[in-house]
């Protein structure tokens, strides 16, 4: 049910924490050596080449943010709470259909998020145009509960 990718909204889902750590050294290594040779030609370049790596290590802090989350909304504990959550709300909820939302968290990164979303129980006499509301039961982010306009 709920998974995470950071290539898209179709890419690859994240299998650990410790993949997204991998992807980061990945992406690291080949640039250890141009900061090197930057100072090395120019010292004066310290201020670019700090800035760089700072970029680089933030970039790594959203990559490992993005591991930890794909790694929390797959747990079975995660699930029983957001199934409690849709049954305690004030208003009765739909059963979760899927839905893939993107999240921007540090450094820049992008992560793609399937959650359930779980909308306002209504009556078959409602009208289909009138506006509603909806509960996102796994929030990419934190342990609230988000409730989101819904145009119907």
């Amino acid at each position: 049910m709920g998974a995470a990718s950071v290539d898209g909204p179709n890419g690859e889902m994240i299998q650990s924490t410790g993949a997204m750590f991998g992807r980061f050294s990945a992406e690291l290594l080949p640039q250890l050596g141009e900061w090197e040779r930057q100072l090395l030609e120019d010292p004066g370049q310290l201020e670019i080449v700090e800035r760089d790596v700072q970029q680089a290590f933030l970039r790594g802090a959203g990559l490992m943010i993005a591991g930890l989350v794909s790694v929390t909304i797959q747990s079975p504990k995660l699930l029983d709470a957001a199934e409690q959550t849709r049954q305690d709300f004030s208003q009765p909820l739909e059963k979760g259909r899927e839905r893939r939302i993107s999240v921007n968290v540090l450094g820049g990164v992008v992560m793609w998020v399937t959650s359930l979303y779980c909308q306002a129980r209504r009556s078959p006499s409602e009208r289909t145009d009138q506006a509603g509301f909806g509960v996102y039961k796994h929030p990419p982010t934190n342990n609230r509960t988000y409730q989101f306009p819904l145009s119907v």
